[in-house]
């Protein structure tokens, strides 16, 4: 599917598909039928010999009941290859949620962690706690789920003590791999249109930007 009804800050989904500016009655996720989605898998395996696939949805499982359809679907498909997808630590907070995952071939999770601080979750509007991200990878590793932490420097108002917050946080849930990124303020997303397209935002914010002129 595409689409997303998040307003993380740093994130561009909502600019490239316009999820949150939809017109009222239209969806803000546009799914994917999922007998349309078991053929081309079913394809990718019996024509051209895949054994594993990756689903990067804007927001896989963004209900728990479409985690556990898929996974359902999935194994009467009968289809056999291991998979990984990209979601949310707040839709993976129950044991069920996390075993029928696993029961259906998913060995990775990979999850935007973003910081280890609680205040930079706020000022980043991700709508998820450090125990809601705790409880994720727990259950992932009792499970032998792969965890993988994307996270995030150059946040707005970030400090030394908060990349000290981050270290220690990442110690403690113990991602299987973790990979830091630069947030950048893309045109169109909150951080761009609260930081760089005024003057009093940019003295604000000094974001590491590649909009900046030279």
């Amino acid at each position: 599917g595409r689409g997303c009804p998040h307003r993380c800050g740093f994130c561009a989904a909502d600019a490239v598909w316009q999820a949150n500016g939809r017109r009222a009655g239209q969806p803000a996720v546009r799914p994917r039928p999922l007998d349309a989605v078991m053929d081309e898998l079913r394809l990718l395996q019996d024509t051209y010999g895949f054994d594993f696939f990756y689903i990067l949805d804007d927001t896989f499982g963004l209900r728990e009941q479409d985690i556990l359809d898929f996974c359902a679907a999935y194994r009467r498909s009968g289809l056999r290859m291991l998979w990984a997808a990209t979601t949310r630590v707040d839709r993976i907070q129950r044991e069920e949620i996390v075993r029928a995952m696993k029961e259906a071939g998913c060995l990775q999770l990979d999850f935007g962690v973003e910081t280890g601080s609680q205040r930079l979750l706020d000022v980043a509007q991700k709508g998820i706690t450090l125990d809601e991200i705790r409880t994720a990878f727990r259950l992932c590793q009792a499970a032998g789920i792969r965890t993988f932490a994307n996270m995030l420097v150059n946040l707005p108002g970030e400090t030394e003590d908060d990349l000290d917050a981050t270290r220690r946080f990442l110690e403690e849930i113990k991602p299987t791999y973790v990979n830091v990124g630069t947030t950048q303020p893309y045109p169109g997303t909150p951080f761009h249109d609260r930081y760089l397209s005024h003057p009093l935002g940019r003295h604000e914010y000094h974001a590491l930007s590649r909009f900046d002129p030279p």
